[in-house]
């Protein structure tokens, strides 16, 4: 996996779509919910986690893998209420491969430096 910085985005990008769905299903398994999946996402992908205090929107991933990850999740996490939000969890992105995830920082609010 590659990880690509800027100022307002940072996507990472996988070898290849497989790759990225090894790793969703991998993060599945060890995931007690699907809360804990959402967490385990973040931590995996968002520099500084534990300095976030909120998330004002969603990732960005390609509609293919929305609707992969949405069935992997939904293999894993069957009848949660969660799966709502989940379903709704990711932003889609047409420009992006099925291999990339766009974060843009802008939705990230951290908590103040003193």
């Amino acid at each position: 996996m590659k990880t690509i910085k800027s100022k307002t985005t940072i996507k990472y990008v996988f070898k290849s779509k497989e790759d990225f769905e090894d790793w969703i299903e991998k993060h599945a398994e060890k995931s007690v919910d699907v809360s804990a999946f959402v967490i385990g996402f973040y931590k995996q992908f968002v520099p500084d986690w534990d300095n976030i205090i909120k998330v004002h929107g969603f990732p960005s991933i390609s509609k293919n893998m929305t609707d992969y990850v949405y069935s992997i999740i939904s293999k894993y996490f069957d009848n949660e209420p969660s799966l709502m939000w989940l379903q709704h969890g990711f932003g889609i992105n047409a420009t992006i491969g099925d291999n990339e995830i766009l974060i843009d920082s802008s939705i990230l609010e951290y908590k103040e430096v003193r």
